[in-house]
């Protein structure tokens, strides 16, 4: 997928009153699904700062890194905003390989916040986020725990086609998704349960711009991102990732998914054309409600097979997501919100690979699973 910068269309701004587009308008360009490789992209196209301007704004940044020892951490900072409304949070999330679970939610410190109006730079308090192209450094210091890392990519910046799906003609709800690092190595420490410990493996970074009403929000995202075990060379190490967003059924509903997978530092495919079936459901005891266990996928992109499944092996967190919010937003939320809730697995994907060369790769590979959706 080589293609100049200035060749790439920069995606049109939230609320924007120009001609109507083409709808539904979902991930389109499929010159970036078929060939991924090469590929560059601005960092502000990755990293958007639409100016608020109504309904329900918000900003994710998503890091889940496998750690060689077994260790599965997820941090993210987001920003929300609705009306008068502005606040940045961060959520932190580890299970280490006795199941030991440390989980963090809270507001930044807002007095010493600095957020750039570009790229990726946010510091507040003794936590900072920053990416500079391929290298990224996140410190985070919480009750509880800390961490200094620094992860550079080994995949380039990637998105979903343009990375925009549209909700409606005129633009003014959409859904910006986009892989800052979609496979980085990451080094550093944390220090959590009393101990610091290295904090050496792969991750995943992702980031989401959307604006939709409170009301509207999307009903559900189930994803899973897995990576190969500790020995496996790099250049043999594989990562298969599902990511699949259903809107509110108020906008069709739109389904958009995307299911991706890459071998050392090259994609293998990048496909949103694809089967899924959720084969087996269970329910948490508190909320509850069923979430996915098991969900076979396959997907061809030209003489590239893959088939496979995502399973659920071991749930270890639930969140109610009414209690990530700020207790202001908590309030106005529940005027229009069902209560959306999240469920977090260490998953595993098993399946199988056939390259255009004929050759087949049978995988295990090993992370997480998340299954959000309201009720």
């Amino acid at each position: 997928m080589a293609f100049a910068l200035a060749a790439w269309p920069t995606a049109p701004r939230a609320g924007c009153q120009d001609a109507a587009i083409p709808w539904p308008r979902i991930w389109e360009g499929a010159s970036a699904w078929e060939s991924p490789n090469g590929r560059a992209i601005a960092e502000e196209q990755i990293f958007l700062h639409t100016p608020y301007t109504h309904s329900w704004q918000s900003h994710f940044y998503n890091l889940l890194a496998r750690l060689d020892d077994g260790t599965l951490l997820n941090i993210g900072p987001f920003q929300w905003r609705y009306g008068i409304l502005d606040s940045w949070g961060l959520y932190v999330l580890l299970v280490d390989p006795q199941g030991r679970v440390f989980s963090w939610d809270g507001v930044l410190d807002g007095n010493s916040l600095q957020a750039a109006d570009h790229g990726m730079k946010v510091r507040a308090g003794a936590s900072s986020f920053e990416s500079a192209g391929s290298v990224h450094r996140w410190d985070v210091t919480v009750p509880g725990f800390s961490c200094a890392l620094g992860f550079t990519n080994v995949l380039p910046a990637w998105m979903p086609g343009d990375g925009m799906a549209y909700y409606t003609p005129d633009a003014k709800y959409y859904y910006q998704y986009a892989l800052p690092a979609p496979l980085a190595y990451v080094t550093g420490t944390v220090t959590v349960f009393g101990r610091t410990v290295p904090a050496d493996g792969q991750c995943f970074y992702d980031t989401v711009e959307c604006v939709m009403p409170l009301s509207r929000t999307n009903e559900e995202l189930l994803s899973y991102r897995t990576f190969s075990s500790l020995g496996t060379p790099w250049q043999d190490r594989w990562f298969v990732a599902l990511y699949r967003i259903k809107s509110h059924q108020s906008f069709g509903p739109l389904v958009f998914p995307a299911l991706l997978v890459a071998r050392g530092d090259s994609w293998v495919l990048t496909s949103r054309d694809i089967s899924f079936a959720v084969l087996q459901t269970d329910r948490g005891p508190d909320p509850p409600y069923p979430y996915a266990t098991s969900v076979a996928v396959s997907a061809r992109q030209g003489e590239t097979i893959v088939t496979g499944t995502f399973t659920s092996e071991r749930p270890f967190h639930v969140m109610d997501i009414f209690a990530r919010l700020p207790p202001l937003f908590r309030v106005v939320a529940s005027w229009f919100l069902k209560r959306p809730v999240d469920y977090r697995s260490v998953a595993r994907f098993t399946g199988e690979v056939t390259l255009p060369d004929g050759s087949r790769h049978r995988l295990d590979l090993e992370g997480m699973g998340e299954h959000m959706f309201s009720r």
